[in-house]
């Protein structure tokens, strides 16, 4: 209520005692008409005797006229004052509340901007994670399928090993020379059998002295057991796998031709 209490009505003065929480005196000051400006010439006793208010009611109607008073004074003190000032002062509150808005509808915009960032970082992130677990799957089927290899290998070398015999580890030297590259190891050609020499008649004392009969003798056993050597070693040359005929005849010479001259030697009789 701005409008000062001298113009309040007797409906308006109603009102107000029931703000002051007088409410239940409303009837009486109505039936005494009781308007505003009566209200501003009443005395503590007209109150109380006149109105039958108590005396504290009537204390607390007096100090309310005057604090209204005082509201409606300090009103029309800021009405009258520079009113230019206070409608600067409300322009620059309207443009900050402008400027609040434009703030807030920018800052919105941006909130929706990074919203739609943020779900595109999810999809992508989700997409990677898939890309990542079956590229895992994948490697993890790679691995299996190496490692089934691996057994495999391990079972085959392991089938090998057994089926071939294992060399026994030669000794290791200070210095090794370089290897010479082996050669295959060739089967001992057979010793043929030292053929008997021809049983020779026995000499005649009465015809044959003793210095005339000599048999075959050392050089003669050699050129027969050499030429039979080497008739066998051919043969066996020819039959063994990396042996030539030749190679066996030659050998095979040798050995006649040292067993022939043997049994001449032992044969020779002296009479």
């Amino acid at each position: 209520m701005s409008d000062p209490i001298s113009s309040w009505n007797v409906d308006e003065l109603a009102i107000w005692l029931n703000c002051i929480g007088l409410s239940s005196k409303i009837e009486i000051f109505q039936e005494n008409a009781v308007d505003g400006q009566l209200l501003l010439s009443l005395t503590k006793e007209e109150l109380t005797e006149d109105l039958g208010l108590s005396n504290l009611q009537a204390k607390k109607v007096l100090q309310r006229i005057e604090f209204t008073q005082q509201v409606q004074q300090l009103g029309e003190d800021v009405e009258r004052s520079d009113s230019g000032a206070a409608a600067a002062e409300v322009e620059e509150l309207e443009a900050r509340l402008e400027e609040t808005d434009i703030a807030r509808k920018d800052l919105a915009d941006v909130v929706e901007e990074q919203k739609a960032q943020i779900s595109d970082l999810e999809q992508k992130l989700q997409a990677t994670l898939e890309e990542t677990d079956t590229a895992m799957k994948d490697m993890t089927d790679l691995v299996e399928e190496q490692k089934a290899q691996i057994k495999y290998l391990e079972e085959k070398l392991r089938a090998t090993l057994m089926d071939e015999p294992v060399l026994p580890m030669e000794p290791e030297t200070e210095l090794d020379p370089e290897p010479e590259p082996e050669e295959p190891e060739e089967e001992p050609v057979p010793e043929p059998e030292p053929e008997e020499p021809d049983e020779q008649p026995e000499p005649n004392p009465e015809v044959y002295d003793d210095d005339d009969y000599h048999g075959p003798g050392m050089i003669g056993g050699a050129a027969l057991g050499a030429a039979g050597g080497a008739v066998k070693g051919a043969i066996i040359g020819a039959i063994l796998p990396g042996m030539e005929a030749g190679d066996g005849a030659a050998a095979g010479a040798a050995a006649g031709a040292f067993s022939g001259g043997m049994s001449g030697l032992r044969g020779r009789r002296f009479r």
